[in-house]
């Protein structure tokens, strides 16, 4: 659509980005790179039978996410939430169906075509026929298996778009910022260390850091340090804040483990990757250790059911 766009009504285009995608999907005799009818076919109907189990969009959209259950879990939900099996499946054979080859030729407005390397879904070949048919279009190849990343690691392609839309990326100088920080640490970790030996215990360790890391990455909060047991980190509003302490509990929870978790917000002292000021090193410091263990079942305002705590 925005290629018909752009070629349509030039008058209103300043600039055209195009993120893997392609002018044409389906393979014909002068377009060898594009997929198969009956392979697309196949990945149609595959599609529709799978669709909501969490096994698809890692497939058409990131290989450099978790393979675990926890992302398999969030993944179906995002498939639930964004479309039935039927929609999926009729969006991608329309993709089959599109050619705007014959447009690429009219297109005027400065054209920026921006592609990973080994894109699982569309091939870099899609990529560079755009910018060869786009009049002064400009390729912008970065290294990467997947076709837009599931876990933030399209900064590279980001900046790129905002050097060709601006003509400069603005490096902020970033002195006091306004977060909400998140503490956390493990409800008993010395008892549970002296119990289980220093080889179990940091096998633990790192299972509970990698669950809090995926987290934080879902939430899109900021890991500022780690403690061992503990973490702190920030976000950018309270409410990704208290859902991320949330999940945390219940996904540590799994795997045997309490945690207690504090949140505050307030002004903080940016230095460098590090955060100080009374938000951080007073006033949230001193609400983790004033909580009870997370529990992340059947509360209520007067007595949590799970626990029995009030």
């Amino acid at each position: 659509m925005s290629l018909l766009f752009a070629a349509t009504y030039p008058e209103r285009v300043s600039a055209l980005v195009l993120w893997s995608t392609f002018a044409r999907l389906s393979w014909v005799p002068d377009y060898p790179f594009g997929v198969e009818q009956q392979l697309g076919d196949m990945f149609c109907d595959q599609m529709e039978t799978a669709w909501g189990t969490g096994r698809v969009w890692p497939m058409i959209s990131t290989n450099d996410s978790p393979d675990d259950e926890a992302t398999r879990r969030r993944y179906a939900r995002l498939e639930r939430n964004s479309a039935t099996p039927a929609m999926a499946s009729a969006a991608n054979r329309f993709a089959l169906k599109v050619d705007a080859r014959e447009a690429l030729g009219t297109i005027s407005a400065p054209t920026l075509v921006v592609h990973r390397s080994d894109d699982p879904v569309t091939p870099l070949e899609h990529g560079r026929y755009l910018a060869e048919h786009i009049r002064g279009a400009r390729l912008a190849e970065f290294p990467g298996a997947f076709h837009f990343s599931g876990i933030g690691h399209d900064e590279d392609a980001l900046d790129e778009i905002e050097r060709f839309l601006t003509g400069t990326r603005v490096e902020r100088e970033i002195d006091r910022v306004l977060k909400t920080v998140l503490f956390t640490d493990i409800a008993g970790s010395t008892e549970r260390a002296v119990q289980m030996g220093d080889r179990l215990w940091h096998e633990l360790l790192a299972t509970h850091g990698s669950t809090v890391r995926r987290e934080l990455t879902r939430f899109h909060g900021q890991e500022v340090k780690s403690t061992g047991d503990g973490f702190l980190a920030c976000f950018d509003g309270p409410a990704r804040a208290i859902r991320c302490a949330r999940a945390i509990g219940e996904e540590v929870g799994a795997i045997g483990l309490e945690v207690r978790a504090g949140l505050h917000a307030g002004e903080c002292v940016a230095r460098g990757e590090d955060l100080a000021g009374v938000a951080v090193l007073h006033i949230g410091a001193r609400v983790a250790p004033q909580t009870a263990s997370l529990c992340v079942t059947n509360c209520r305002p007067s007595r949590c059911t799970g626990c029995g705590r009030r």
